[in-house]
């Protein structure tokens, strides 16, 4: 949400910009295939994916385009920012970065695999999975990576960043056993597992770390200094 506004992909492509107040659409946005993913501010614009591998970037009181990178193939995962600089998760096999002022490509990584997640930032790392089970945490900057871990399964859900450990969960095929992980941000080790999880295992809320399962939902009180 901004000023009042929330912004709203669909699967025909549109995205609505809605008064929050009275739920009337002040504009909306035609982009060239579905969008899938959620919205983000960066450097002051509204940007979204779209299915073709476009990244718009949009006025977010009028709607009016200010830049559109084509550099990718199908975009699922919204897009997650830091700074200037906007990190994305390509089903074509890449995390690509983009610089949020200018539209233009600032690193792209190859995973090999399908990108469906949508990446996690901290500390100036960014933290994302792809189907080839590797989940990989990028330097923001380069992204060159700084630890790679592999989770033993495809990864299909977005990561996210608590209290110093990071996130993510297998998607489990038929007969697999479900595994979430929480893993160190600076080193990728293993600090938790648990035979349960599957898609966005996370949610950090005020001072309790919820852990989302495929049969359990557990909440954790953060921990005391």
């Amino acid at each position: 949400m901004v000023d009042g506004r929330a912004y709203i992909g669909t699967w025909s492509g549109r995205l609505h910009a809605v008064d929050v107040e009275t739920g009337l659409r002040q504009w909306s946005y035609q982009a060239p295939d579905d969008i899938k993913g959620s919205a983000a501010l960066a450097g002051g614009l509204i940007v979204v994916g779209d299915y073709s591998g476009n990244v718009h970037a949009l006025d977010p009181a009028t709607g009016a385009e200010r830049w559109t990178y084509r550099g990718g193939q199908r975009f699922y995962g919204g897009p997650a920012v830091s700074g200037d600089t906007i990190v994305i998760g390509d089903v074509g096999g890449a995390v690509i970065a983009i610089d949020a002022r200018s539209g233009s490509e600032l690193w792209r990584h190859s995973t090999g695999a399908f990108v469906y997640s949508t990446a996690a930032i901290a500390g100036g790392t960014a933290f994302i999975g792809s189907y080839s089970g590797r989940f990989d945490a990028l330097d923001l900057a380069t992204g060159a990576v700084r630890w790679s871990f592999d989770a033993g399964g495809r990864i299909s859900g977005s990561a996210t960043v608590v209290d110093g450990l990071v996130y993510t969960a297998v998607l489990a095929r038929s007969g697999e056993q479900p595994r979430t992980f929480g893993l160190d941000v600076r080193t990728g080790a293993v600090r938790y597992r648990t035979d349960d999880g599957r898609y966005s295992p996370a949610v950090g809320a005020g001072t309790t770390l919820y852990l989302v399962g495929t049969r359990h939902l557990r909440a954790h009180p953060a921990r005391t200094p």
